[in-house]
């Protein structure tokens, strides 16, 4: 008998050209993983942002937490989109500051977002 948790959790399938696939294919794992990671950050209250250089979080305050996520999650619209695609669009919200995009849920729709997720089979396959 197995004591481990597991979430029903898959990224998109399916890339525009030859060269993407190759490379989701090969990543597939650490794109699942930097997927995780986001949803992590929005649910535990930070609003999450990217740019070329890093990704930065913010507290609900508004103060940058310097460490966020610890790493940089490459392509962050495309993760956003990944957590939308599997049932969790109506949850993540946007702002945009200072140019950025800024990604976050809100405190009331935390709890709807766990639920949503340890529900046997609620999130879709993208």
């Amino acid at each position: 008998m197995s004591n481990q948790l597991t979430i029903p959790f898959n990224i998109h399938q399916r890339e525009n050209n030859e060269s993407s696939q190759s490379h989701l294919d090969k990543h597939r794992d650490s794109i699942t993983g930097k997927c995780l990671i986001v949803l992590n950050v929005m649910l535990n209250g930070l609003e999450i942002w990217s740019d070329a250089a890093e990704t930065r979080c913010f507290d609900e305050d508004g103060k940058r937490v310097i460490d966020g996520t610890g790493v940089k999650i490459s392509s962050l619209p495309r993760r956003i989109k990944d957590l939308k695609e599997m049932g969790l669009s109506e949850w993540l919200n946007y702002e945009d500051k200072e140019g950025y995009r800024h990604w976050f849920i809100l405190p009331h729709n935390r709890e709807k977002v766990l639920r949503k997720l340890f529900d046997k089979g609620s999130l879709k396959a993208a």
